[in-house]
């Protein structure tokens, strides 16, 4: 449409132009049509590498585009080198205009570039993302390092930018399992820099929460092939649901791994073969196995008691890279190369060796999460191990994983700051199902008993101040969602009024030694805008009644309840138009429910 004329071109000049020419939407980001980026990136305009724009003028093999970037940083330097599309939407955006959160929305939510960065890891050189998200060290041809965009933001104090990128690529806590790995995994944006940079001190405090968050978030993201999960497995590294590779799912019973598309299934337990035999170079490779072998393989892994797998391997085709072939079934096993085939295409078992592979041993440790108050269970409870999230807790406030055998530190991340070390042993003595059995070790998480306040807006009448015992509800905010800035108090309990400005930040501690109910009755809060006035709800302590037994700060940590409303001029004298019933069964959906609960409350 822009160039009529172009029908008229040779094939040779059509490919030129579209290879060489800038495209409308790099036009666009450099004469910052921020409206016009948005509303192309939301129609699946493909997002240019802006910053790789003309590499290929000198020649398309890595040599010659390495020469051209050195070449380029030598004439312009380093302070005008070619920015990605999301660095000019940070560099040359005005502060807290919102138009960088609104372009980075729009590239998460329509997927654009973020396999390019699927399973990043710290330490792994050679990651590279079209739309700048994250660029780690080493990737500009010059031998120069550079860094995360979400670092250099907080260097030049644009924490605006790092709290939209934090809050923004953060999943949701509550999701499903399988959908936060595939976030989380795709989502790095190099948190972990950002809490080792000689800025983070300064930074907000709810951003720092946040950074904190998505560190621990990255600290388990997805490995890259299969190859690369059982080189963990076998490691005896700690092994999270988000590390599943993409395009993977574990089972409900996390013993096999199944592919999306393709029927093809893996025992999720890594195998030896050979152990302690002196036979050369040790490697991973990937045996097939027909389906009622798989079911036998996962019966013994299901089996505490199981040392060796009860398959013979002898003879057994194999693979050195990932299997592809569909309607599969396979092991990774571990073996020397002396119990390999000469052309490594099958398992050829020496004379005098056992055919059949050992299991990697684990442990079944079992963890609680309790309120600090009356030592009750937390349902939904995160639980991290060695700085890698395991899972959640259940009703029960409980969770039961496995673990190689070791000392872990265990923690409860933004519900406790408590640590404790977990010691998961294999018990050595006794006779035969008593000396080979797993060890049950547990431990117990203890929560700080931090209280959480943010706003409820309400477009039809008062906004409704929340009150949560879990951060999961308010770290980040959804839409239709506010901080809460003001001040909270526990009358009755001394320590004075609480300054708040975010829903990131706990807002009060709970003192031991007095009863929560008491305590929660007890909190009361001053909007910073005087123009709007607090009226308690009176049915919260109705509420906090009627619990008995139960435990108040475990109850809220599954249930938010609205505190009260902050009325506002032009509706005081009409607050029985906007109560609400939120006691017990009447209780509205929380910020996590997705259902309408402004609407909800007003029923």
């Amino acid at each position: 449409l822009l160039r009529p004329e172009a029908r008229g071109w040779p094939r040779q000049q059509v490919k030129a132009a579209n290879s060489i020419g800038e495209s409308f939407i790099a036009q666009c980001v450099k004469e910052r049509q921020w409206e016009l980026v948005e509303a192309l990136i939301w129609n699946k305009v493909p997002c240019p590498d802006l910053s790789a724009e003309f590499e290929d003028l000198c020649g398309s093999n890595e040599e010659s585009r390495n020469q051209w970037r050195r070449d380029l940083l030598a004439t312009v330097g380093w302070a005008r080198r070619p920015y990605t599309l999301l660095e000019h939407a940070a560099w040359e955006t005005t502060r807290n205009s919102g138009e960088f959160r609104r372009v980075l929305t729009a590239l998460l939510e329509t997927g654009q570039g973020l396999e390019l960065v699927a399973g990043f890891r710290p330490l792994r050189p050679q990651v590279h993302s079209g739309h700048g998200l994250h660029r780690s060290a080493s990737n500009d041809g010059a031998g120069r390092g550079v860094k995360p965009l979400v670092v250099a933001a907080a260097e030049t104090g644009r924490w605006d930018i790092v709290q939209a990128m934090l809050s923004t690529t953060t999943p949701d806590q509550a999701a499903e399992e399988e959908e936060v790995s595939k976030r989380a995994a795709a989502l790095a944006i190099g948190a972990g820099e950002l809490l080792a940079s000689p800025a983070f001190p300064q930074a907000p405090s709810d951003v720092a929460q946040l950074a904190k968050l998505k560190a621990q978030q990255e600290a388990s993201s997805c490995a890259r092939n299969l190859r690369e999960y059982f080189h963990f497995v076998l490691s005896g590294e700690v092994m999270t649901p988000d590390m599943v590779p993409l395009g993977y799912a574990l089972s409900k019973d996390r013993l096999t791994l199944e592919a999306d598309e393709g029927g093809i299934r893996l025992l999720t337990a890594g195998l030896r073969l050979g152990v302690g035999a002196r036979a050369g170079k040790v490697r991973m490779v990937f045996v097939q196995i027909s389906e009622v072998e798989l079911e036998r393989a996962v019966g013994a892994a299901r089996d505490d008691d199981s040392v060796a797998m009860p398959i013979d391997l002898h003879k057994k085709q194999l693979l050195r890279k990932d299997p592809v072939e569909p309607n599969t079934c396979w092991l990774a096993v571990c073996c020397p190369d002396a119990f390999l085939s000469k052309d490594k295409a099958f398992v050829d078992v020496p004379m005098n060796c056992t055919p059949w592979p050992n299991i990697t041993p684990t442990v079944s440790v079992h963890f609680k999460v309790l309120s600090q108050c009356c030592r009750q269970p937390l349902r939904q409870a995160p639980v991290h191990v060695s700085g890698r999230r395991v899972g959640f807790t259940d009703a029960k406030g409980e969770l039961v994983c496995q673990l190689p055998p070791g000392r872990w530190r265990c923690c409860s991340p933004g519900v406790s700051s408590q640590e404790v070390e977990v010691c998961a042993a294999i018990d050595g003595g006794g006779e035969r199902g008593e000396g080979d059995a797993r060890a049950r070790p547990s431990a117990e998480i203890i929560a700080d008993g931090n209280i959480f306040v943010y706003i409820q807006e309400n477009d039809e009448g008062d906004d409704f101040v929340k009150l949560s015992t879990n951060p999961a509800d308010c770290q980040p905010l959804e839409m239709g969602f506010a901080d809460f800035s003001g001040w909270v108090s526990l009358e009755g309990a001394g320590g004075g009024k609480h300054r708040v400005n975010s829903a990131a930040a706990p807002a009060l501690r709970l003192p031991q030694g007095r009863s929560c109910k008491d305590l929660f009755k007890g909190v009361t809060v001053q909007c910073q805008d005087s123009k709007k006035s607090f009226e308690r709800n009176e049915e919260l302590g109705e509420w906090l009644d009627c619990l008995g037994d139960d435990c108040a700060f475990s109850e809220i940590f599954g249930k938010p309840q609205r505190l009260g409303n902050l009325q506002s001029e032009r509706h005081v004298g009409h607050a029985s138009s906007t109560r609400c019933s939120e006691a017990g069964s009447l209780r509205p959906p929380s910020p996590r429910s997705g259902g309408a609960p402004a609407d909800a409350e007003l029923l």
